[in-house]
């Protein structure tokens, strides 16, 4: 791996899906995040993402260990959502679509009190996209009859 983007955002990381509210729309109401959301959001661009270059990739994948404030049960992927977005937002990767992100590690790394934080990393990689699933099956049947045959 020898591009590599390494972030850390320090504090609690928010959850976006669990942090929303409605407000009105014409005749309708329409669920937006929260000003607690925004503000952690803006916050996070600013102190973890400012000064860091943006992924240029055309393929890339991404990992994060989260060390939690607390043992309150929480779901990885609803806090990866919330930095996924910020990074986005803050223009470091181009988007989090499976056209270019082509896939994503999450490890809970423990409860740490004193030093609450997520630590992202993101590579370039070249590994095959949803797109190329049938070519990649197709060459895999036939490397198989190959060695059978």
């Amino acid at each position: 791996m020898s591009n590599v983007v390494r972030i850390v955002f320090n504090g609690r990381i928010l959850s976006k899906k669990n942090n929303q509210t409605t407000i009105p729309k014409g005749n309708k109401r329409i669920i937006v995040p929260s000003a607690k959301y925004n503000l952690w959001e803006k916050d996070a661009i600013e102190d973890a993402l400012y000064g860091i270059p943006p992924v240029i990739w055309p393929r890339f994948k991404c990992g994060m260990i989260l060390f939690a404030p607390d043992l309150a049960n929480a779901d990885l992927s609803n806090k990866w959502e919330g930095l996924a977005d910020a990074m986005v937002k803050a223009k470091i990767i181009p988007d989090d679509n499976w056209w270019q992100m082509s896939g994503v590690d999450l490890v809970f790394g423990g409860l740490d009190r004193e030093n609450p934080r997520a630590i992202v990393k993101i590579w370039e990689t070249t590994e095959i996209l949803f797109g190329d699933v049938e070519k990649a099956i197709a060459q895999a049947k036939t490397a198989k009859k190959k060695a059978t045959a």
